[in-house]
């Protein structure tokens, strides 16, 4: 003899459709533009590098080519 259990949970559903709360709206918005902001720091910030590099790597290429020409 042997006895079987089922536990039957109906799942959440996927999507809930947010309220007319705008205070919930406008904080959400302001969550996702500092998102955004801190992004655009963070590519800044690690782009300083490559600039500080690049910049007279390119000015010195160039004065390079242009002695060559003469």
């Amino acid at each position: 003899m042997s006895s079987i259990v089922v536990n039957l949970i109906e799942p959440l559903p996927p999507f809930t459709q947010p309220g007319l709360d705008w205070g919930e709206t406008f904080e959400m918005a302001l969550r996702g533009f500092f998102g955004i902001i801190r992004g655009l720091i963070i590519l800044i910030v690690s782009l300083i590098p490559l600039i500080i590099i690049g910049v007279p790597a390119y000015y010195l290429y160039r004065r390079r080519e242009l002695k060559k020409k003469k």
